[in-house]
């Protein structure tokens, strides 16, 4: 479905990214983590077309979409979800849904109710300002907004970054729920290794730009595997 191949990226004569490869089947989800600056959330935007990279390929559906720009990728179902400070909060809860149905408005009434039903705290505060939810219904609510163009692949860019335990455990349980009913397919940088290795079924360990090692998530439960690149040893 999504295929990465040989990537390098850099910020002007900064190389940030060499030679990434990663691939995401139709409805599963790759896990991308890592320790900071390792290059995560570059790729992750690279993917979406808002970086352009130095060489390589990046293959959607059997195509080359290198050169498709970011607005045309979301079209085609790729859509870039970062954390909740990408809510618009002095708009309402509808409203930012609303904008994020700008491709989709025939068949909005539908997609709300999915949504709706997906994320139903959304439901009860459609009226209220986006920003004065808490921080765990702003992430639901830039998902539910991604959600609102029927997207094929979300890049959920660390999702979970500032929120509560209990707002952690919501999220990911509707992302579970999400995955079980719909054929979507996510690549989740998460910096909580353990829900990362839960919903995901392949792992890629990202440090210093590289892909460093990769496999089935249960292969990186092991906490030996993981220990080099958290604590050093």
């Amino acid at each position: 479905m999504l295929e990465v191949r040989k990537l390098n990226v850099a910020y002007g004569r900064l190389q940030v990214l060499w030679d990434i490869n990663i691939s995401l089947s139709t409805n599963n989800v790759v896990g991308i983590i890592g320790p900071n600056g390792a290059g995560k959330t570059t790729l992750l935007k690279t993917i979406a077309g808002t970086i352009k990279p130095l060489s390589g390929e990046i293959n959607y559906m059997g195509q080359k979409i290198n050169g498709l720009p970011a607005h045309e990728r979301v079209k085609q179902g790729i859509v870039y979800v970062p954390d909740s400070s990408g809510v618009f909060g002095k708009m309402s809860v509808y409203d930012n849904l609303i904008l994020g149905a700008y491709l989709k408005r025939d068949q909005l009434n539908e997609t709300l109710k999915f949504v709706y039903e997906l994320f139903p705290t959304l439901h009860e505060r459609r009226n209220q300002r986006a920003g004065t939810l808490s921080g765990g219904e702003k992430q639901m609510l830039v998902i539910a907004r991604a959600l609102m163009v029927k997207p094929k692949v979300l890049l959920l860019d660390e999702p979970s970054t500032g929120l509560s335990p209990i707002a952690v455990k919501n999220l990911f349980t509707s992302l579970e729920k999400l995955l079980s009913t719909t054929d979507l397919s996510i690549i989740l940088v998460e910096q909580d290794v353990g829900r990362a290795l839960k919903i995901s079924k392949y792992v890629y360990l990202m440090e210093g730009g590289h892909v460093r090692d990769e496999g089935p998530s249960n292969e990186f439960s092991k906490v030996e595997k993981l220990r080099k690149f958290y604590v050093g040893a």
